[in-house]
């Protein structure tokens, strides 16, 4: 009985690891699930309060850019808040990923696309924005609701 049971475990093992190793695969380390998407806040009189935006985060694999000065001298004019020092130092770094800018715009992505450099990647992201909150309010005087 014992024996029946270890050769039923032993032969289950052979059919996941060696007939179908799909099912035991590693998760993606960047998922390319589409983003669940969060509701708008809206109230009474339909002004929305709370929605979300897609936007892209840009990352780098090091070890895949092949020029990386030059690479760096191209971002940092794409990228606003960004110096080729600091680019550069991300483009040679020994690890295997770096981020180096969240929250790029379209036209942002659509320029660093054009580089067509293949170290460089995206992950779409939602950044949830309050339209009408404080931060967004015009400055000098009180923000009147109707």
């Amino acid at each position: 009985m014992l024996f029946t049971l270890f050769s039923l475990i032993g032969v289950r093992l052979f059919w996941v690891m060696v007939l179908h190793p799909h099912i035991t695969t590693k998760p993606q380390l960047y998922s390319t699930a589409p983003l669940i998407k969060r509701g708008d806040i809206i109230d009474r009189n339909g002004v929305i309060l709370a929605t979300n935006l897609v936007t892209f985060s840009l990352f780098a694999k090091p070890r895949l850019i092949a020029k990386p000065k030059e690479i760096a001298e191209k971002l940092s004019h794409i990228l606003p808040g960004t110096t080729s020092a600091d680019l550069y130092k991300k483009l040679t770094s020994s690890r295997q990923f770096v981020w180096i800018k969240r929250n790029l715009t379209p036209r942002q992505k659509l320029h660093v696309q054009y580089l067509g450099q293949t170290g460089l990647g995206f992950e779409n992201e939602q950044k949830r924005v309050y339209p009408h909150s404080a931060s967004h309010r015009p400055r000098g005087g009180f923000y009147r609701c109707r």
